[in-house]
Order: structure tokens, then C-alpha cells, then sequence
């Protein structure tokens, strides 16, 4: 009785695992025709074995995904300090055009007749910042990236791979744009409109820039 219940649990373990694996063709990681082949008192000695192995690589899994996200926070933590760091420097010595005030609103649409006015957002950005800028609406939200680089404002960029789970960074490399990309020189621009698009969905947003005295 107690090899019978062992094994419906070991089954039942197995089951789970079959099913968030989407693998059918193997039973305790060994082909099921050669599986069957063994004897019952085999096929419970290598299903042990098979779950122990299992539940060890889940403790490893489970140790880099730790791992990982601590990595990640210390990694957010050094990119907020290093963006803190470059405010306090344009706020100390820099000119009035180092830290802009940005008002966006407009519409976004996804079709011909699908057009939604989106919520008027304000934010600050620095010269050398990445920002991702997200804007809501009635019937969700839409995202993108933008930066302020040299002189320009870039809309729509593509950000940097190992940072693009974050929602601003400070720029350390070349932008990266593509034709969707929109680039406003700042000292020609105080209100205008821009076009682009992104995700299937098309932005229609009207830009104000101010730039404060400090």
C-alpha cells in the first residue's frame, strides 16, 4: 500500500511537470518506450532519483533568479544615483537649456477611426537622459522612449538593450534610431506637433518645451 501511494505521487508530480513543460513523450526524463521496458521497482528507483534531480535544479533556478533581480536592483540603484548626480551638476553649473520641462498631449490612434485624446503628462528631462515616456488614455496606455542628446530631442528611439527594463538612464552610448524616430534641435522649437509610430499605433502629440532659469 505504501509502494502504491508513493508511486500516485510520484505520478502525480510527474503529471504537473508534463503539463507546464508541454513535454508528453518522456516519463521521469526517460523515453517512454524504454521506460515501460523497466521493471516497477526500477521505474520508482529512477523516478526518485528524476524528482530529486528536479528539485535540486529548481533550487538552483530559483538561487539565480534571486540572484538576478538583486543585480537588477543594484544596478537601478547605481543608474538613479549617477542621473541624481548629473541634475545636481546642470542645477550647480549648467546652462538653462541643461534641464528642460517637457508638456506633451494629443492623441493616439490605432486605425482610421480609432482615435483617443490622451492625458496631458509634464516631466523634466536632463541632457545625456534617456526617459520612457508613457501616456494613458480612456481606453489604456501607450509607451515609448525618448532622449535628450546634445542639442535634439529624440522621440521614439530604440533604448539600450541592457537597460530597457528600467524607465530612465543615464546616455553612455551612440542613440539608436530608425524611421519612426522624430528629432526636434531645441533651440528652434517651443510648441510644436510630431507624428509616430509605434507598436501599430499612430502618436499624435503636441510638444512644449520650456526651459527654466537656475
Amino acid at each position: 500500500m505504501i509502494l502504491n501511494i508513493l508511486m500516485r505521487s510520484i505520478w502525480l508530480s510527474l503529471l504537473i511537470t508534463t503539463l507546464f513543460t508541454g513535454c508528453a513523450t518522456k516519463e521521469c526524463g526517460i523515453d517512454k518506450e524504454i521506460f515501460k521496458n523497466f521493471s516497477p521497482q526500477k521505474q520508482e528507483e529512477i523516478c526518485t532519483l528524476y524528482l530529486k534531480k528536479e528539485s535540486e535544479r529548481q533550487k538552483l533556478y530559483e538561487k539565480r533568479r534571486l540572484i538576478e533581480e538583486q543585480n537588477k536592483k543594484l544596478a537601478l540603484e547605481n543608474e538613479n544615483l549617477k542621473l541624481k548626480m548629473l541634475y545636481k551638476k546642470y542645477e550647480r553649473y549648467g546652462d538653462v537649456e541643461d534641464i528642460l520641462d517637457i508638456s506633451l498631449r494629443g492623441d493616439i490612434c490605432r486605425g482610421s477611426k480609432k482615435c483617443y485624446e490622451l492625458y496631458p503628462v509634464e516631466f523634466s528631462i536632463a541632457r545625456g537622459e534617456a526617459k520612457k515616456v508613457c501616456l494613458s488614455h480612456r481606453r489604456g496606455r501607450g509607451c515609448f522612449w525618448m532622449a535628450y542628446w546634445e542639442d535634439s530631442l529624440f522621440f521614439n528611439i530604440k533604448p539600450n538593450r541592457q537597460k530597457r527594463w528600467m524607465k530612465r538612464y543615464l546616455i553612455e552610448e551612440p542613440l539608436r534610431t530608425d524611421r519612426h524616430s522624430v528629432i526636434l534641435p531645441i533651440d528652434s522649437v517651443h510648441v510644436t506637433t510630431i507624428d509616430f509610430e509605434k507598436d501599430g499605433r499612430l502618436y499624435h502629440l503636441i510638444v512644449q518645451i520650456d526651459r527654466g532659469c537656475r
